[in-house]
């Protein structure tokens, strides 16, 4: 829904006060192509600095043959038809390589897998692959790997993994436990902002392209005695200039928000003035979203 920017008021858009520091090293590592597992990483991580971890967030190829024993690492990556992402193949080739059953000494970690059972022969085959051979080579699980299903409530799946993480990683560690409502962090819990940018928020996140629909069509008869529960549809696209498509690549369909969700994003805002407005979490961590992302709620 549309919203027009009005001034800030000093004494709202208070920044989070951080209220826990100790400093103990704090690695969140991800093997993502299509960002879901950078996403998740970005948000362990900002949570990871708000309690008072020193993070560090970064691809699983940044670190091959560099696992630090110090701290945690909290791993979050896909699977692509049992392969691993882009940005993974290397910490995978190392850590299936010729390293000896004490190389990981030391070395505390958990993982949580990004799949879809919809890919059965594969599903999670990467982060299980990761999980198993650290555990192989001496370093010790501190906390039980999770998976998420897209197929099915990945969200929930999430937060059920994510929800005794913190716990976990205090009593390994050695740190204090802290209690989330009132020890973390003091400010406002979501920030909304007005969107001026003339590309699709959520395209330029995954630095994608989007495409014109040029053609939309029904492939079956409604009018019948008795029509089909769902509908199928011929989807014609215009391909950008300079930009080619070809069996196996990626394509992105983002349904249009209902009004209704809108309203409840900005309600009292009536001007059509402004084309978008942006969504987010602040530092709490009982959010399911990354604090990092910005939820386009214009519908016209």
């Amino acid at each position: 829904m549309p919203v027009v920017p009005v001034s800030p008021t000093p004494e709202i858009a208070v920044a989070p006060e951080l209220v826990v520091t100790h400093g103990t090293p704090l690695l969140v590592l991800f093997g993502s192509n299509l960002g879901t597992a950078a996403e998740l990483a970005q948000q362990i991580g900002h949570d990871g600095t708000v309690r008072g971890f020193a993070t560090t967030v970064a691809s699983l190829d940044d670190y091959t043959d560099n696992l630090p024993p110090a701290g945690a690492a909290v791993i979050v990556s896909a699977s692509y038809n049992g392969t691993p992402p882009d940005n993974a193949a290397g910490f995978c080739r190392w850590l299936g390589g010729d390293l000896a059953p004490s190389a990981l000494a030391g070395v505390r970690y958990t993982v949580f897998g990004c799949g879809n059972r919809d890919w059965a022969s594969t599903y999670q085959a990467i982060p299980t692959l990761i999980d198993t051979e650290l555990a192989a080579h001496g370093a010790t699980r501190v906390h039980p790997r999770g998976e998420g299903d897209a197929r099915d409530d990945f969200d929930g799946q999430f937060r059920a993994w994510y929800g005794t993480l913190w716990s976990d990683l205090a009593h390994t560690l050695d740190l204090p436990t802290v209690d989330t409502d009132g020890q973390l962090a003091r400010g406002h819990r979501y920030e909304v902002d007005v969107l001026t940018a003339a590309a699709a928020p959520l395209a330029a996140t995954y630095n994608a392209t989007t495409f014109g629909i040029i053609e939309n069509r029904a492939l079956q008869r409604r009018d019948g005695t008795t029509p089909p529960a769902r509908s199928t549809r011929h989807i014609g696209l215009s391909l950008p200039d300079g930009l080619t498509y070809r069996t196996g690549d990626y394509l992105g369909v983002v349904p249009r928000n209902p009004p209704t969700w809108c309203n409840g994003c900005a309600p009292g805002s009536s001007s059509r003035t402004t084309p978008a407005c942006g969504f987010g979490a602040t530092s709490r961590p009982n959010r399911t979203y990354p604090s990092t992302n910005r939820f386009r709620s214009s519908h016209s």
